[in-house]
């Protein structure tokens, strides 16, 4: 009879552990949840307390960031003015 009580006295803290190892792992998923978002890849949208903004506004109101797409704008100009990116111009007769 006592060395059944101790095989219960264990399996109850293997089983505390175990649960407080769940409750762990549970509010870890919770955590992530709240980084999960469902996004449109094509349009660049993204799902929003109900609506679709544009990645670019979520970023803003999220992450408190301005979204930067990879070229200054004084380098574009020059891209956009360089001869192979200017619109042929028509041939008058």
């Amino acid at each position: 009879m006592r060395k059944t009580l101790l095989e219960k006295r264990r399996a109850v803290r293997e089983l505390e552990k175990a649960l407080d190892e769940l409750r762990k792992t549970n509010a870890k998923v919770h955590e992530l949840q709240g980084d999960v978002s469902v996004m449109r890849a094509w349009t660049r949208h993204i799902r929003d307390e109900g609506r679709w903004i544009s990645l670019e506004d979520f970023v803003s109101r999220h992450r408190g960031m301005a979204p930067a797409h990879g070229i200054p704008t004084e380098g574009l100009r020059k891209l956009l003015d360089a001869p192979s990116h200017r619109p042929a111009q028509a041939h008058k007769s």
